[in-house]
């Protein structure tokens, strides 16, 4: 039988899921790992965690290989996290932790871009926001903060380019990637010279930047050998992991949407040509289909903030506390019974582009309980989702019908149905959750001509239709108000000045010896 393995390399975990072309699930096999969240707001990863991660998939989808002893593996499609940065010297050694994407600290090099090239340029430019976020703003920080690191750094790559450089010795990355660096001209798709400069690192000191779904190579002999696999299967870019998701959701056409919820939320819809929102409040980023693009507004914290209330406040029943805080949310009504928070507990993207905001719960009185808190935390992840979803309605004037939505939380129907209610639309579930991996397979479907175009590949490996969910009339008021004075909560805050207050008092605290 012939197979293809997507390798779907997540923040806080690598799966790989060998498939057969009709998209069963032949094998699946995962390797857990954690970002390090420090308290002055760095968030570093061990670069050895993904070469273990890799190796390990690697060798056990080997075993199963052996074991079956009809498999033929066809290629090894790799997506990842984008945005994070890992520092490489001459002989392809990290010599850096990896500064993760989440990581928020390089405001002060945020600055110093804005004082060479303004914010309006750049979003022009590159579609991005100039933030914390991106890569480049990583690399300055590197040069500011860790000098003789940054000088012996000879290139800086993404965590997709580092296991793709493990796998077959390239240097090299994909437009949907390269794209988030905020070095990239997304209209020409090549890197921009002039924001190199600013920066100051040499275009040598990046991949090799090429359309997705081209193979990079092929598996290194050692790593062949050491996973009990052939030399010649070659691995493919699939690229970003949620620009693939949208592939694997069949978001692939003008006029769609999609909300992807894994570490943070993702709401993505495929334009033809770069869209820019008036006001900067969305980003457009190069598509994982060639000579396309999206319009994208993410939410940094919403599947890590779940796990982090689940893991502090519901710990109890099982080692994740995932049911017993599911349990608690499906007795407390729509609404929380008043209780609202925040999500911005690693700053907020999309759509305040706030990189100073704070997470919080507001309304709490002594007749509220974990319970309701814990509600409200999934509330406040969906109502964020909700504010993003009607930025790119109203930018693309989308007559929407429904929105394709994936992702591990929506293994939790009452966050399905949530959206459908927050939405006020129908929402459709594809038959599995993962969705950046079923994209990775349908990338190298593409790529290895076993299809003719993507749509054709998605609806080879999803024939049959998901389920819908309906909004419920009588709750959607409910989420409308809710909508209106977290809108109001937020813009109260920040025109106070009490996010600035709160970083200069976070310093304070950190240098006060007591």
């Amino acid at each position: 039988m012939k197979t293809i393995l997507s390798l779907d390399i997540g923040t806080s975990s690598v799966r790989g899921i060998l498939y057969s072309l009709e998209g069963k699930e032949l094998f699946a096999a995962s390797c857990a790992y954690s970002p390090i969240f420090l308290n002055d707001g760095k968030v570093r990863q061990l670069c050895s965690s993904w070469d273990i991660g890799v190796r390990k998939i690697l060798s056990e989808c080997g075993r199963f290989r052996k074991d079956s002893r009809e498999l033929d593996i066809l290629a090894v499609s790799v997506t990842s996290q984008r945005a994070s940065v890992i520092a490489m010297d001459d002989d392809g050694t990290p010599i850096y932790d990896a500064i993760m994407w989440q990581d928020k600290t390089s405001h002060a090099e945020c600055d110093y871009i804005r004082s060479k090239i303004s914010p309006e340029d750049v979003y022009s430019l590159t579609g991005l926001h100039i933030d914390p976020y991106f890569s480049a703003p990583k690399i300055l920080w590197l040069k500011t903060n860790e000098p003789e690191i940054f000088k012996r750094s000879a290139r800086f790559v993404g965590v997709q380019d580092y296991v793709v450089y493990l796998l077959t010795g390239k240097y090299i990355t994909d437009h949907s990637q390269a794209c988030r660096t905020q070095l990239l001209d997304i209209s020409s798709g090549i890197w921009s010279k002039q924001l190199l400069e600013i920066i100051g690192i040499e275009e040598s000191a990046l991949p090799e930047v090429v359309p997705p779904g081209t193979i990079a190579g092929e598996l290194l002999p050692a790593v062949a050998d050491e996973a009990g696999l052939s030399e010649n299967i070659p691995v493919i870019l699939a690229g970003g992991d949620q620009q693939v998701a949208a592939l694997g959701m069949g978001v692939i056409a003008p006029g769609s949407v999609e909300a992807n919820t894994g570490t943070g939320s993702f709401m993505i819809s495929p334009v033809a040509t770069p869209v820019f929102h008036p006001e900067m409040k969305t980003l457009c980023s190069m598509a994982a289909i060639p000579g396309q693009w999206v319009v994208e507004a993410g939410i940094l914290t919403t599947g890590i903030l779940y796990s982090w209330f689940a893991r502090e406040f519901a710990p109890d029943e099982d080692c994740d506390g995932y049911g017993e805080i599911n349990h608690l949310i499906e007795n407390v009504p729509a609404g929380a019974n008043g209780v609202l928070a925040l999500p911005h507990f690693k700053g907020s993207a999309a759509p305040y582009w706030n990189a100073k905001a704070k997470g919080m719960f507001f309304n709490l009185t002594l007749a509220n309980t974990r319970a309701d808190m814990a509600r409200a935390v999934l509330e406040s992840i969906v109502l964020e989702m909700g504010a993003n979803l009607t930025l790119i309605k109203d930018l693309l004037k989308l007559p929407l019908k429904r929105t394709v939505v994936a992702g591990g939380l929506t293994r939790f129907d009452l966050f399905n149905r949530l959206q459908a209610d927050v939405f006020a639309l129908p929402v459709s579930l594809p038959q599995t959750t993962e969705a950046s991996a079923l994209g990775a397979l349908i990338s190298a479907q593409v790529s290895l001509g076993l299809s003719s175009d993507y749509l054709s590949a998605f609806r080879k490996v999803q024939p049959e239709k998901g389920r819908e969910i309906l909004p419920d009339e009588a709750v959607v008021p409910v989420y409308r108000q809710a909508a209106i004075i977290r809108e109001k909560l937020y813009s109260s805050l920040n025109a106070s000045g009490i996010y600035d207050d709160a970083e200069k008092y976070m310093i304070f605290l950190e240098n006060i010896e007591v």
